[in-house]
C-alpha cells in the first residue's frame, strides 16, 4: 500500500510541474502570437486539432510550437496512465503475495500435522509389531524380520518400521527379558 500512496504523492508534484509548464506555454504562445488559446491545443480530439490547423494560417514557428505543446501534453497523459497501471499492477502483486504467503503458512501447518500423524502411526505400529513378536515368542532378529516381512502391507514398507524400531524412544519394558538383540527395547538405556 505504501508504494501506491507514494505514487499519489508524486501526482501532486506533477500538478505543480504542469502549472509551471502551462504558464511557460502561455508566455510562449504570446511570444509567437498564437491566434487561439493554448488549452485548445491539447484538449480537442485529433480530428478537431487537424481541422483547427487547417483553418488557421500559422507560421512555421507557430506550427512547431503547437505540435510541441500537443506532443508534450499527450506524452504527459500517457505517462500518467502508465504510472497508474504500474501502481495498480504493484498493488495487485502485493495482494497476491499476501495471499500466497497465507496459503504457504497453511500448507506448512498441514504438513507438520501430517508428519505428526505419521510419527504417531509409526509408533503405534512399532508397539504392535513388538507385541506380535513377543506373543509369537520370536526373539532372534532374523525371526523378527521374517515375521515383519509377512505382516508388511504395501502402504507401510518394512524400512519405515525398521527406522522407527531403531529410534531411541523405547516402548514399555516386557515382563520377561528376551536375550540380547538389536530389537530388544527393554535393555536399551
Amino acid at each position: 500500500m505504501s508504494s501506491v500512496n507514494s505514487g499519489e504523492d508524486s501526482d501532486g508534484d506533477l500538478d505543480t510541474d504542469g502549472d509551471t509548464e502551462r504558464e511557460a506555454n502561455n508566455r510562449r504562445a504570446q511570444e509567437v502570437c498564437l491566434p487561439f488559446p493554448v488549452v485548445q491545443i491539447s484538449s480537442v480530439s485529433r480530428s478537431a486539432f487537424q481541422q483547427l490547423l487547417r483553418c488557421q494560417q500559422l507560421t512555421p514557428e507557430q506550427l512547431e510550437f503547437v505540435h510541441d505543446v500537443r506532443r508534450r501534453s499527450k506524452n504527459r497523459v500517457a505517462a500518467q496512465r502508465c504510472r497508474k497501471r504500474k501502481l495498480e499492477g504493484i498493488h495487485k502483486l502485493q495482494t497476491e503475495i499476501g495471499t500466497l504467503r497465507g496459503e504457504k503458512n497453511r500448507l506448512l501447518e498441514e504438513r507438520g500435522q501430517l508428519q505428526r500423524n505419521v510419527e504417531e502411526t509409526l509408533q503405534s505400529l512399532t508397539g504392535l509389531c513388538q507385541s506380535v513378536c513377543n506373543e509369537a515368542g520370536v526373539c532372534r532378529e532374523q525371526d523378527q524380520l521374517q515375521l515383519l516381512a509377512k505382516l508388511q502391507s504395501p502402504d507401510v514398507p518394512i524400512s519405515a518400521l525398521l527406522n522407527t524400531l531403531a529410534s531411541p524412544s523405547p516402548p514399555p519394558a516386557s515382563p520377561s527379558p528376551p536375550p540380547a538383540s538389536p530389537w530388544d527395547w527393554s535393555r536399551r538405556a
